[in-house]
């Protein structure tokens, strides 16, 4: 058996942990796939979707060409230094622009 004072120990210990703050996150707003890439690579370019999970996305223009998006640039630029971006649940209209 515990003794008490072991016990007492034990629960205080695990209180301590529980209490310990969560780091949280600030939802800033969604993201304009057009407008990231306009602001990456020119006017002409806008957004397509290739498939349906967030890592789908592209910039095309009229010649077809296509380019990345760099997501989380287009947070920091649009939110302000030290935003990220993050595809909450995967989908290609989850992702969102958060601050730490």
């Amino acid at each position: 058996m515990f003794s008490p004072d072991r016990l007492l120990s034990a629960v205080l210990a695990t209180l301590t942990l529980l209490a310990a703050p969560a780091t949280a996150i600030t939802y800033l707003g969604g993201v304009n796939m057009d407008v990231a890439c306009a602001e990456q690579h020119g006017g002409t370019f806008h957004a397509i979707l290739i498939g349906n999970i967030a890592n789908h996305w592209r910039c095309e223009n009229s010649a077809g060409a296509r380019e990345s998006i760099d997501v989380t640039a287009y947070c920091s630029q649009t939110f302000g230094r030290g935003a990220f971006s993050s595809p909450q649940g995967g989908g290609a209209f989850d992702w969102g622009c958060f601050f730490p």
